[in-house]
């Protein structure tokens, strides 16, 4: 039988409290043709990947809306890139490092050109982020100089100059927002008539994040329909944290409304809405008018599993990072050790063999796991897959 619970890949590149010139985010000069660009849509773990050529250099980069663009550093040094220090800066779990900048002369893709680019440039450590080949972010100070069209429907990706006519809207639903010194977009969404900002965050492979600050000022009255504890990956690693989820009535996104969604909240994040929700709509950015446009694609809706769970690497053993659920059929423990994943077997829990288990399960419907309990009971179980696709 299958057990009704979700194995997920919790990703969220997001930078904050970073004191650094306006001037660094500015962009550099673009070159796209007139009539635009369109090509086919690449998702690992539910994020757009960018495959770009940086000073003759590739790049994967992930398009990430809630960050600046950011090179990973060891690649980076590699090529001799010179680097300068502008301080600290904290990712979406908390951990905070020195930040340094480059310059670069070109960064290109599929027709796309931009040219004398200040980048910010980070090390990309996390285990997860290594296994799937993440070497930085394309970001929202490249991104606004032009309309991003994700076509979830057709997956594909196409990019217009801001003088291209974007033809018929009237299906779509404008959803106005701000930004903030590094370009990112911030949306207002109704939570039960209470207002709250959300940065758009399309590195995130996750719904609505909400942090226990907020929800303890706007909502003091709520209460958790689930309690967890649990791991997520930012830019600098992973931490442990505190999870439950709250269960709003209605969340209303400009005029779409969305009943009986779930809202996860945590104590080390911003708030946040990511791919999970944009992925159920043909998503147009248009930081020119600082609007976001949503067409809904056909009948799917947006909606986060209650049950869930994630695996990782903790204390030198490939196990389950994360569980969350009130589900009496689930034994699943925080610790429980894995030894086999979708046919790849687990026994010297490195590195290697983690990416090994990651590639063969980020973007599969189906997960069959072998499990050591702490009692020593090897158990088998057959997983529902939700992977943010």
């Amino acid at each position: 039988m299958k057990n009704r619970i979700y194995l997920l890949l919790f990703i969220s590149f997001l930078l904050f409290s970073c004191k650094t010139p306006g001037r660094l985010f500015k962009g550099g000069d673009i070159e796209i043709p007139a009539k635009g660009i369109t090509f086919p849509m690449e998702r690992t773990a539910g994020l757009i990947m960018i495959n770009a050529d940086v000073d003759g250099v590739s790049y994967n980069l992930p398009f990430d809306t809630g960050a600046t663009t950011i090179l990973d550093q060891e690649k980076a040094m590699d090529t001799g890139m010179k680097l300068k220090n502008y301080g600290s800066v904290g990712d979406s779990q908390g951990n905070r490092r020195k930040i340094y900048f480059g310059k670069i002369d070109q960064l290109s893709f599929e027709g796309f050109l931009t040219k004398k680019l200040n980048v910010m440039v980070a090390p990309f450590q996390a285990d997860v982020f290594r296994c799937l080949k993440f070497e930085g972010l394309l970001g929202s100070d490249v991104a606004r100089h032009n309309y991003w069209k994700l076509d979830f429907e057709k997956e594909t990706v196409s990019i217009f100059p801001l003088s291209y006519p974007l033809g018929d809207m009237s299906k779509y639903t404008k959803i106005p927002f701000e930004t903030d010194a590094q370009h990112r977009p911030w949306i207002t969404v109704n939570i039960d008539g209470k207002e709250v900002k959300f940065l758009v965050d399309t590195g995130s492979n996750g719904g609505f994040d909400i942090n226990t600050r907020t929800i303890e000022k706007k909502f003091p009255s709520y209460n958790p329909i689930v309690l967890g504890k649990g791991s997520s990956t930012g830019l600098y690693g992973r931490k442990i944290d505190s999870l439950f989820i709250y269960q709003p009535k209605e969340i209303k996104v400009g005029n779409i409304t969305i009943d009986n969604a779930l809202v996860d909240v945590k104590n080390k994040t911003s708030n946040k809405v990511g791919m999970e929700l944009f992925k159920h709509y043909i998503t147009i950015f248009d930081w020119s008018t600082k609007s976001i446009y949503l067409k809904p694609i056909g009948d799917k809706r947006y909606g986060n599993p209650v049950t869930r769970a994630a695996f990782g690497i903790e204390d030198g053993k490939i196990g389950i990072t994360t569980i969350m659920g009130n589900d009496p059929n689930i034994d699943l423990k925080i610790g429980d050790e894995l030894i086999e994943a979708n046919g790849v077997s687990i026994k010297e829990h490195s590195l290697e063999e983690y990416c090994e288990v990651l590639n063969a399960t980020k973007d599969a419907k189906t997960i069959r796991l072998k499990v050591k309990k702490e009692s020593g009971e090897v158990k088998e179980y057959n997983f529902d897959k939700h992977m943010l696709k």
